[in-house]
């Protein structure tokens, strides 16, 4: 749709970016930026703006509240980066990004309870936020084979759930097994 937009009309909005050591870092218009390129465009109109990274990364978040929100995943991300790269606390992060505390501790929490393999798998559009949010309830040790069953059943979010409450209170490995295999 952008590049349709582009060639129909031209460019409406400028990209807006910042500028690091290593060049320019795009923090609105990676839609318009991938477009152009499509197009073989070699100019873009552009805002510069003085911030650093750890604003560049709440401008982000608050770029795409309204017009073309985050995928879930994504959010939690720019969350823990600010966390983890720049040192903020869960209430600087919520004063610099203008969420609520509590929303903020809850995408750290999903970042840093989710098993890599099953955070991969989120990446990659497997499983969703949702879906992810029902399986930070196991430990991490589960997480992956749980994971396997919800992806080769193509389980909903709601089904999911059930299948780990029915695992968690599940007392074998047999019985866990057998709700892996048939949920």
């Amino acid at each position: 749709q952008m590049k349709q937009s582009l060639e129909r009309m031209g460019q409406l909005q400028p990209v807006i970016t910042r500028q690091s050591e290593a060049g320019y870092q795009i923090i609105d218009g990676f839609k318009r930026y991938y477009a152009a390129e499509k197009l073989s465009m070699t100019a873009l109109q552009g805002k510069v703006l003085d911030v650093s990274e750890s604003v560049g990364k709440a401008m982000i978040l608050a770029y795409n509240k309204e017009s073309s929100p985050l995928v879930d995943y994504e959010e939690e991300l720019i969350v823990c980066s600010l966390k983890h790269q720049h040192g903020m606390s869960q209430k600087q992060i919520a004063e610099l990004t203008g969420y609520s505390t509590a929303w903020v501790c809850r995408r750290i929490s999903l970042v840093e309870r989710l098993d890599e393999t099953v955070q991969s798998q989120l990446t990659l559009g497997k499983i969703s936020a949702p879906h992810a949010r029902h399986i930070i309830k196991l430990p991490r040790g589960n997480q992956g084979e749980v994971t396997r069953s919800i992806m080769e059943h193509a389980l909903s979010s709601r089904s999911s759930a059930w299948l780990i409450d029915k695992y968690l209170s599940s007392g074998s490995k047999v019985q866990k097994q057998y709700l892996l295999d048939h949920p």
